[in-house]
């Protein structure tokens, strides 16, 4: 299963990163897995693209398992938030440009789980799990978003 909150997890660890973007991309033809590091493919597409920013949310909500659960569950213990980046200020603009470009979706995890549109794009229940604590956690408080 790839992770949703893995990929905010490793956009927020780049601190110097500030156009990181979340989507669902479909491989087909000779793939290869890296474990939960993602995959290479022969053949890709850009499928839907997310409005979300990897600092929506206050507090990373904990994965379901893994290495990253440990991480986070530490980090929670310890009541450590890392100081917020801000997206840079072109970043909706470059959202839409991209979307149009490739005729996919662009829109926020929220509406996806809400339209059923992560079912429809073969997301499986693990990563609408992880969207959804996603979401629950930016509900409690949309503090650095990009709006």
């Amino acid at each position: 299963m790839f992770s949703p909150l893995r990929c905010f997890e490793r956009a927020r660890a780049e601190r110097a990163e500030r156009s990181s973007v979340l989507g669902l991309v479909r491989g087909w033809g000779e793939v290869a897995l890296h474990g939960e590091e993602g995959f290479r493919a022969e053949r890709a597409a850009v499928i839907c693209l997310f409005t979300d920013w990897a600092w929506d949310a206050p507090v990373m909500p904990q994965p379901d398992r893994g290495a990253s659960r440990l991480w986070w569950g530490l980090m929670a213990a310890l009541r450590y938030v890392p100081r917020p980046v801000a997206a840079d200020p072109w970043r909706k603009h470059a959202l839409e440009d991209a979307a149009a470009h490739y005729g996919v979706p662009l829109v926020s995890l929220k509406d996806a789980l809400q339209i059923g549109l992560l079912d429809e794009l073969g997301a499986d229940a693990g990563m609408r799990r992880e969207a959804q604590a996603w979401v629950d956690q930016v509900g409690h408080g949309r503090m650095w978003g990009t709006d």
